[in-house]
């Protein structure tokens, strides 16, 4: 088997299949930034590629430093799988390997060789319509001229909604003022809330993600505001779906309250200490 380095679009064939193996045929646009921060590499034989794998040295998110972030080994190759995960270890030694539950030709493949592993994240999806309680004094609607400097400043003073979040995004999301990307949550004239979507790469999902001041916390209003957007996208054709830390534990719960159920997971396999 030879190595070799390729470019993302070498491999793009390959991906395709990978994700129509998966049940949820997507990848989150977050861990597609940590795809291509990394560097992707195959095996070939018989000047044919037989598998690949994206290797991420560093990222923004530290967790998924020097581990393998994605890897796919081609059907009519997998006998050999053994072979090829020694010859991805010895070259990198990576500190591991991020399979997703629903892949499970290789979550089967690691756990019978007996890799301790880690939960990282679930992704959520929608599964049924949860009607939503009247609260008063509430509006939700997209977001403003008017409420733009406050909904912005609730973004980069919550945590840990908004990690990643910069000064030069408050342009990119006053550009989708008109649109309906982005939306607030008024009380009595406040800003209590922003929930926002964003289109995945991959067939109708689309990701919904929230954000509550603190001091409206605990009153529902974060599966409102899931509930109230995961109807208009679902009214617009869109298949809601959610991508979450495990640590954020109100956070999985609005949604679960809003009809969400966790439909993967993100695990990492530990191939050294």
């Amino acid at each position: 088997m030879e190595l070799k380095q390729f470019d993302l679009e070498d491999v793009k064939v390959l991906r395709e299949t990978r994700m129509k193996e998966l049940r949820i045929p997507l990848v989150i646009d977050f861990l597609e930034q940590a795809v291509k921060n990394g560097t992707c590499w195959g095996l070939c034989l018989r000047d044919e590629t037989i598998c690949y794998w994206v290797y991420l040295e560093k990222f923004f998110a530290p967790l998924y430093g020097k581990s393998i972030i994605e890897l796919y080994i081609k059907r009519g190759y997998r006998a050999i799988s053994d072979e090829i995960l020694h010859l991805v270890t010895k070259q990198f030694e990576p500190r591991g390997i991020y399979v997703r539950t629903d892949d499970t030709f290789l979550l089967s493949f690691l756990l019978e060789r007996g890799y301790h592993f880690d939960v990282a994240d679930p992704i959520l999806l929608r599964e049924k319509k949860v009607d939503t309680e009247h609260q008063e004094n509430l509006e939700f609607r997209p977001i403003t001229e008017e409420t733009l400097d406050e909904a912005f400043k609730l973004f980069l003073g919550e945590e840990p909604e908004n990690a990643g979040v910069k000064q030069e995004d408050y342009h990119r999301i006053k550009s989708e003022i008109g649109n309906d990307s982005y939306w607030t949550l008024i009380r009595e004239g406040i800003v209590a809330g922003v929930a926002y979507w964003t289109k995945q790469r991959y067939n109708n999902y689309v990701a919904i993600a929230p954000v509550v001041q603190r001091n409206y916390r605990r009153r529902g209003y974060g599966s409102y505001m899931i509930s109230k957007l995961a109807d208009y996208l679902e009214s617009k054709g869109y298949q809601p779906i959610s991508y979450i830390s495990q640590f954020n534990v109100a956070a999985r719960k609005a949604f679960e309250k809003s009809g969400f159920h966790t439909t993967a997971l993100h695990i990492l396999f530990r191939l050294s200490p």
